[in-house]
């Protein structure tokens, strides 16, 4: 019997910290939101709007994370991105020219098509993630300095797995 109110004792304790924890990380993120997108992302990152789309900088690294979203042509809505990303890729490679890739994927099963492209240059990292949806392209771009680039990945992953793009037509204000 002691066993037993020991051991019921002990799931209550861990119940409580899990939901405390739980909580506490909740506390600690903060919501954006504009006409294209929707995402969620903790309080290590100061955010700055921008007109299409929003840049966070990590307050303790330096590191940044630039999410754009860029409207296509209505020809593009059924368009699979996988048809046009070797443009987008080519444009930002131009853009970019000091950097030099070093590894790339796609993920086709997730709830939007993306792909990821990594890239260095000195003593610095870039990832460029672009996503599709209908007419819509995200083009997420995250640099860091080398020593910085893994210890806040994690978090950039958990921003952009926040992502939600908005679609459909907007409604005029009354």
């Amino acid at each position: 019997m002691k066993k037993l109110k020991y051991l019921v004792f002990v799931l209550i304790i861990s119940l409580f910290v899990i939901f405390g924890v739980s909580y506490a990380t909740r506390e600690q993120m903060k919501d954006f939101s504009n006409d294209d997108i929707t995402m969620e992302y903790d309080k290590s990152w100061k955010l700055k709007k921008k007109e299409n789309g929003v840049n966070l900088e990590h307050r303790k690294t330096g590191s940044e994370l630039d999410i754009q979203v860029m409207i296509l042509d209505d020809n593009f809505m059924d368009i699979d991105l996988k048809d046009i990303i070797e443009d987008i890729i080519n444009s930002v490679e131009i853009q970019n020219s000091e950097y030099y890739l070093i590894g790339k994927e796609s993920n086709t099963g997730s709830k939007y098509d993306e792909y990821s492209y990594l890239y260095e240059k000195d003593n610095e990292q870039a990832m460029v993630r672009i996503i599709k949806k209908d007419c819509k392209l995200v083009l997420a771009y995250y640099e860091a300095g080398s020593e910085y680039y893994d210890i806040v990945l994690d978090s950039v992953d958990t921003i952009l797995e926040s992502l939600e793009i908005k679609t459909g037509e907007k409604i005029p204000n009354s």
